[in-house]
């Protein structure tokens, strides 16, 4: 039944409205006043006592649930807060009607409390009563506090008219309560049964209130509550624990320790087992918010703590064997765009990345950017790889940030695609290949060389199996024997077949004798060739053998001697010729010293005339030129040889030129009593060359054809102009030369072949030396002959100039050289081991007037200097104890020696020797035997 809020039926009237009781305007009062109470215990409002009418508007005037149950009936009244919150447990029919009625079967619980109220005439209450009623059409359990008071009466039997029932309804605290309750049993539980250690610490002491039994299991039968912390478990006080509980809780703020070691367990019956424990301390607050204790949970860790351990041996042994082998690994995320780096394979790159995280892609992307320019294309070639297969080949170079060089060689791993294939992440393990590269570039180039030594060398390794008779050969070896590897198989009687006749015994014996005293085997011999030619070889082999001491193989190396043999020969030829050079050089400086020798046991005679003296003069003045000559000659040699040889170039007359070389050769031809004429063409032929060199060119060719030509003979110089260049003819009708022989006539020390019984001296360097400064002057030299004693003709070709721009009125070479008494007088020492030549130099220089004095070795010339402080000192180099050039760099110290001008004499002329006395300190560089003009000259060309 639902409260009815409508108002009476037009024509009735109620007898409450009649006496507009019960006054007020809320809700409850404006439904009881037209209500009938005619059919209740109540009666009509106007007869209610006092006492009813009292409580009536202290109910309805409350905003507490009220109702008042009156009378022995317990007649129901009750406010509006009351019928909301009965829901249809308070309706407009319960007006009225006894609460047995409209609280059914509910009733039986309040009914006692009820009856005690009066009875007793005092009030009683009920806490968490449990109600069942039905709120908007649903059936509720909620719970309330229900107040019954007694309601004076003085009408009343016993003076209590009623009973006041006041309902506060708690059902959220109820639930709420039991809410907690169940949490609190729950935790309790797990406080008795959790693996984890607890413990509830009070007071500063950290007294020991609450401890569940896996503490008693972790410290064995030690008492534990009641009593301090540390008492209870002193091995906390060694690992820091007291310290973190005073901190935790002075300071409020929770804390921890990790790895605090136990040995649980430990009793009579059972042996302790270490444990680790990791702590958490939590500070506990009282009302106020101050510390009032500690929470301690402990979690065991045991096993993983040696999990940990294990993992971290297991990659600590990775790490290890990562770094022993030079690996790196690291992962790419195609998802994130990011790498995951080893510190491995940081290293390998020589990166340096927080927490290891690269960029995949773009500007900062590590990766790309260290890859060697040269390999960066791979990027995209192992993309692609990815983009096919799970697993993948790589290796490539990087460049670290240091500059190094580094070769990576490894394997790619896709380990997750997307639903397209595509790779999402890819595992890179590399290692660091640098030296496998460098091995196996060093072994390339060992063999590039190998095969580029026994190229060069013309040679070639074999291999044979004695046990098979299967011969290898090398492919350079196939080139030795002039046959095509694709179309000739290696064999020992194929190659028997190559050699020469002469030698293919000599050469099995050799070998077979080699193998069976168990040495190495070397030999020289000649093959022919499969294009016919002929070849020497060189053979050197060594066999193996089996336990028993049996030749199994043999091999070595096979070198095409040929231009060996050909040098060798050339070598022979050559020390004859130099044989033959030394005897005809002998013979040649013996010519000047017999006249020089008589012309001195001459002077030695008492009176000779003026005239006999002049002669005795020019003897030893002509034949000291010749033997000066012959070492120039020499010395051109090795200058030409050694390529230090220079020419002085300047625009000349070729005619100068001539004339200067038949001046020099004149005499020869006069005294063989030949004829000579010379044949120059209209005009001047002008050219760029050395005078002095070009002359000594024609001299020598002249020279040569005054001696190879019987006493008597013709000799002719014809110079004629063709196009560009001038030709110079020079023709004798002397020995003649044979065809055979012509090539002989330019090479150095080499000799055309004379008649039968004739010797004509000379020492095979004069034509050498003419061909060579004639090709230096860009010109060509030639001979002729028609055989022997049919006369020879040398034949000069040089390029002329179109325009001569300048030509000196004095040549080079033929200035005048100072008269006597036009030098400065100095003072000059004169050092020389050689005392005739020291005496003798002094005596000339003395002569012109100079002021001399002389020693005959190094530490006499010091003491000698210091004290004549000479102007000019003349230093011979080749000394005993200090030479000339400690000498000179002695001098050189001295205050004074900067400004003395030193001279070495010496009989080397190298280039080299002159640059050893450049660098101690001499001036000037004088080949012995000295020319008074040219020492002349130089005294006369200081300031």
């Amino acid at each position: 039944m639902s409260l009815d809020r409508s108002d009476p039926a037009p024509g009735t009237t109620s007898a409450s409205g009649m006496f507009g009781f019960p006054p007020g305007n809320d809700e409850m009062s404006r439904l009881m006043r037209p209500h009938d109470w005619s059919g209740s215990s109540f009666g009509p409002p106007d007869r209610w006592s006092p006492a009813l009418r009292a409580i009536t508007r202290l109910v309805l005037g409350s905003r507490r649930p009220l109702c008042i149950w009156w009378g022995v009936a317990h007649t129901e009244i009750f406010n509006e807060a009351y019928r909301k919150t009965m829901g249809a447990q308070a309706n407009l029919r319960s007006l009225g009607r006894p609460a047995r009625e409209t609280w059914g079967q509910t009733w039986h619980l309040l009914e006692p409390l009820v009856n005690e109220v009066r009875a007793g005439g005092t009030a009683a209450w009920q806490f968490d009563q449990h109600m069942q009623l039905l709120r908007d059409g649903q059936p509720q359990d909620p719970h309330w506090v229900c107040n019954c008071s007694p309601i004076a009466d003085e009408n009343a039997p016993e003076g209590v008219g009623g009973v006041l029932l006041a309902l506060a309804e708690t059902t959220q605290q109820v639930r709420r309560a039991r809410q907690i309750q169940v949490e609190s049993d729950r935790l309790a539980q797990i406080f008795e049964q959790s693996p984890a250690f607890m413990a509830l610490l009070h007071g500063a002491d950290h007294t020991v209130e609450l401890a569940n039994p896996a503490w008693q299991l972790l410290i064995g039968a030690r008492p534990l509550l009641g009593r301090a912390f540390v008492e209870a478990i002193p091995e906390a006080v060694a690992q820091g624990q007291q310290n973190l509980l005073d901190r935790v809780f002075e300071q409020g703020e929770p804390s921890a320790m990790k790895g605090a070691t136990f040995w649980a367990g430990e009793s009579a019956n059972a042996p302790a087992v270490e444990r680790i424990v990791d702590f958490f301390y939590q500070p506990i607050r009282g009302a106020d918010g101050a510390v009032t204790g500690v929470f301690v949970e402990g979690a065991d860790v045991t096993d993983r703590a040696r999990a940990d351990a294990a993992l971290r041996e297991s990659e600590a042994r990775f790490r290890a064997a990562m770094a022993a082998g030079r690996l790196g690994s690291w992962e790419t995320d195609h998802t994130t765009k990011t790498r995951l780096w080893s510190a491995e394979g940081m290293a390998l790159f020589g990166l340096e990345l927080p927490g290891g995280i690269g960029q995949l892609g773009g500007e900062n992307d590590e990766y790309a950017a260290t890859l060697h320019p040269d390999d960066r294309h791979l990027a995209d070639r192992f993309r692609q790889l990815a983009a096919r297969q799970d697993s993948f080949p790589a290796e490539y170079r990087v460049v670290r940030p240091d500059g190094s060089t580094v070769w990576l060689s490894g394997r790619g791993l896709v380990v997750e695609r997307e639903a397209n294939g595509e790779p999402r992440r890819l595992v890179s393990i590399m290692a660091d290949a640098t030296e496998r590269k460098l091995a196996d570039e060093q072994l390339r180039l060992e063999r590039e060389r190998l095969r580029l030594a026994l190229g060069a060398g013309q040679m070639g390794a074999y291999d044979l199996n004695i046990t098979t008779d299967t011969l290898w050969w090398s492919p350079e070896t196939y080139d030795l024997f002039g046959v095509d590897a694709n179309s000739f198989a290696p064999t020992r009687e194929a190659v028997a077949e190559f050699m020469h006749p002469e030698d293919r015994a000599e050469f099995t014996r050799a070998r077979l004798e080699a193998i069976a005293q168990h040495r190495p085997f070397l030999h020289e011999c000649r093959i022919w060739r499969a294009d016919g030619r002929e070849a020497w070889l060189s053979h050197r082999g060594q066999a193996e053998y089996d336990a028993e001491g049996r030749p199994v193989r043999s091999f070595g190396v096979t070198m095409d001697i040929t231009e060996r043999k050909r040098v060798e020969e050339i070598v022979r030829e050559s020390d004859r010729n130099k044989d033959h050079f030394i005897a005809v050089l002998a013979h040649e400086l013996r010519n000047p010293l017999a006249p020089i020798r008589n012309a001195t046991n001459i002077l030695r005679q008492v009176g000779l005339a003026p005239s006999m003296i002049l002669w005795c003069h020019d003897v030893i003045d002509r034949q000291v030129g010749q033997m000066v000559r012959l070492l120039d000659d020499l010395l051109d040699v090795s200058r030409l040889s050694g390529g230090q040889l220079r020419l002085q170039k300047q625009p000349i007359r070729l005619s100068s030129a001539i004339e200067r070389a038949v001046e020099a050769a004149q005499p020869l031809i006069d005294s063989n009593g030949h004829g000579f004429t010379m044949t120059l063409p209209p005009g001047e032929l002008e050219l760029e060359a050395d005078l002095v060199r070009l002359a000594q060119v024609f001299s020598n060719i002249l020279i040569n054809a005054a001696k190879y030509t019987p006493r008597g003979g013709q000799i002719a110089l014809e110079v004629e102009r063709h196009d560009a260049r001038a030709v110079i003819r020079i023709t004798d009708n002397g020995v003649g030369i044979a065809p055979a022989n012509l090539p002989e006539l330019f090479r150095l020390f080499g000799r055309a072949v004379a008649l039968p019984g004739r010797s004509y001296g000379g020492q095979g360097v004069g034509l050498w030396l003419a061909r060579g400064l004639v090709e230096m002057h860009g010109g060509s030299i030639e001979a002729h002959s028609d055989g022997e004693g049919k006369g020879t003709i040398l034949e000069v070709r040089l390029p002329l100039l179109g325009h001569l721009a300048r030509i000196d009125t004095q040549p080079v070479g033929l200035e005048p050289g100072p008269t006597r008494g036009s030098h400065r007088n100095y003072r000059i020492l004169v050092v020389d081991d050689v005392r005739d030549g020291s005496d003798s130099l002094a005596m000339l220089l003395r002569a012109l007037g100079h002021t001399i004095e002389v020693a005959y070795d190094g530490l006499a010339a010091l003491d000698q200097a210091e004290r004549f402080r000479p102007q000019v000192v003349l230093l011979d180099i080749g000394m005993p104890g200090i030479d000339g050039y400690q000498v000179c760099r002695r001098i050189r110290a001295r205050p004074w020696g900067p400004h003395t001008m030193v001279i070495a004499l010496s009989g080397w002329a190298q280039e080299t020797a002159r640059q050893q006395s450049r660098e101690a300190g001499f001036d000037h560089h004088l080949i012995k035997p000295l020319a008074p003009e040219e020492l002349l000259a130089l005294l006369d060309s200081q300031p």
